[in-house]
């Protein structure tokens, strides 16, 4: 999903409060003065308000993460990050259960630097061995 179509998708809903929104999109520009000094995650959680905004499913191309998450003899990584402990360990579980090794970062300002576009965890194709 492009990063801009996050603004459509707030308006599905008139109230956000409690929901737990995955962000898979990267905010692909070199100019950041768009985002106001925030991170895209945190931009993408001013639109939805009361939301729990979660960055994951971003770090790889699509075609990687529609293939078999198990690979040499375990599964493959898929960071986690946002600003609520309770949705990153609801969005870990979820990751877990799609076959993949979760790692919860921390909070956006913190992990969810490193998978922002052109962060040094993107496109980094790492198996968890031994689980």
């Amino acid at each position: 999903m492009h990063f801009a179509a996050h603004a459509e998708i707030a308006k599905a809903r008139k109230d956000w409060k409690g929901k737990t929104v995955i962000d898979v999109t990267n905010f692909r520009e070199t100019d950041l003065t768009p985002l106001g000094g925030l991170q895209s995650s945190d931009f993408v959680a001013k639109g939805l308000p009361g939301a729990k905004v979660v960055k994951t499913f971003n770090q790889l191309p699509a075609a990687l993460l529609a293939s078999n998450p198990a690979e040499g003899g375990g599964r493959r990584v898929m960071f986690v990050a946002g600003n609520h402990d309770e949705a990153n360990t609801e969005v870990a579980s979820l990751v877990a259960s799609l076959g993949f090794a979760p790692i919860i970062l921390g909070k956006i300002a913190e992990g969810g630097t490193l998978l922002r576009f052109r962060g040094p965890l993107v496109l980094q194709n790492l198996i968890e061995l031994g689980t």
